[in-house]
């Protein structure tokens, strides 16, 4: 847990809540063990996840830290582990017998470290990882590893050795690390992510129809990482409005139709979202990961536009199809004001029949069970 969840929650941070949501659906007994920078709030960090566990520990990060990073690297290379507090990790296993399940939810370094240190004095125990997203494949495909990522490469395998199961958060990223880590794809399977209420109802289709819509992007648009540019473009002229909030690298500038926002607080998003009648995600233009915002607001009356692009722009779309909760359109400006039109239009509906996959107590109990395969 790396950032203040009040001012700057971060995807991890939210699956997680939701993560030990679902297995306090699932069990009695959670033992939650948050890893911090040593200037983050505590308290702050209690609140944030009140009522989802039975105890809590707090461990001080140190794989990114500055000074530490080479050291951490170094350690998984040398098969040696980093004990952050001996006092905190003897505390931990005072409540742990074999019969506990151990789960932890990388790709932070630090959590598998205590994870496997944990192991080594319960051999016996189960234990899963829990992957959202990859180290080595971050913001790349297969096609695209080179030595340059080697040390990398090294280090995740390491982490992939102590595990018993291995689950991804998208049947995307399963079968790229698949692809890289062979040796390991037996352990490997794949769950949905854990986004949205735990609502285990069906609920029907329906249609809306409002003149003019408000469409929203909210998050960040590094030119390296994904084109905001083919949006900002299709609604020139557009009756529609856009809202941008977030920060990036180009220029955009704000015209009568369009608002350009710098990134605000926690609070004021959750505002800018509620007044948007069209939520907008813009696939990454490399790599395996789904940006995590494609699956935020699923369980509201949003419709829900993805931007489809990338190296894995059709397998991420036919995964994303499965759902039936969202409409799609390729990274061209044309083809963002086509599916314009047809939403302006009412051509198309919100179907929340199969979001019981993102409820918490479904993905808590498909990674207790090792995920799914192809």
């Amino acid at each position: 847990e790396m950032r203040d969840p009040y001012s700057n929650a971060s995807s991890t941070q939210i699956m997680t809540r939701n993560i030990l949501k679902g297995f306090g659906d699932n069990c009695n007994d959670i033992t939650f063990v948050a890893i911090i920078k040593k200037d983050v709030s505590k308290e702050n960090i209690k609140e944030y996840y009140n009522g989802l566990y039975t105890r809590l520990f707090f461990v001080n990060d140190i794989t990114k830290n500055r000074r530490n990073r080479i050291k951490g690297l170094l350690s998984m290379l040398w098969h040696t582990a980093i004990i952050h507090s001996r006092k905190n990790i003897d505390d931990i296993c005072k409540l742990i017998d074999d019969d506990t399940v151990l789960v932890s939810h990388s790709p932070s370094i630090d959590s598998i470290l205590i994870c496997r240190a944990i192991k080594q004095k319960f051999p016996k125990i189960r234990y899963i990882q829990y992957w959202s997203d990859p180290i080595t494949l971050a913001l790349i495909s297969p096609k695209d590893y080179t030595v340059k990522r080697l040390p990398f490469y090294w280090v995740e395998n390491r982490l992939h050795k102590s595990a018993d199961t291995i689950v991804y958060g998208t049947k995307s990223l399963y079968i790229g690390q698949k692809s890289l880590f062979k040796k390991y794809c037996n352990k490997m399977a794949y769950c949905d992510v854990s986004y949205c209420i735990d609502n285990e109802t069906t609920m029907s289709n329906y249609s809306k129809k409002i003149s003019p819509m408000i469409y929203g992007y909210f998050g960040g648009y590094n030119s390296s990482v994904r084109d905001i540019r083919q949006l900002y473009n299709a609604f020139v002229d557009e009756e529609s409005k856009l809202v941008i909030c977030g920060n990036g690298d180009i220029s955009l500038t704000k015209i009568p139709n369009i608002d350009v926002l710098n990134r605000v607080p926690q609070s004021e998003v959750a505002s800018l979202e509620a007044s948007a009648d069209v939520y907008i995600c813009i696939l990454n233009k490399h790599g395996i990961q789904i940006p995590g915002k494609v699956f935020y607001l699923t369980d509201t009356d949003k419709f829900i536009l993805v931007i489809c692009d990338g190296d894995y722009k059709k397998e991420i779309r036919e995964y994303l199809s499965s759902f039936k909760r969202f409409i799609f359109c390729e990274n061209t400006a044309d083809d963002i004001r086509r599916v314009i039109k047809e939403i302006n239009m009412g051509q198309h509906s919100i179907d929340k029949s199969e979001l019981y996959r993102l409820s918490p107590k479904y993905v808590s109990k498909s990674i207790i069970d090792g995920g799914f395969k192809e």
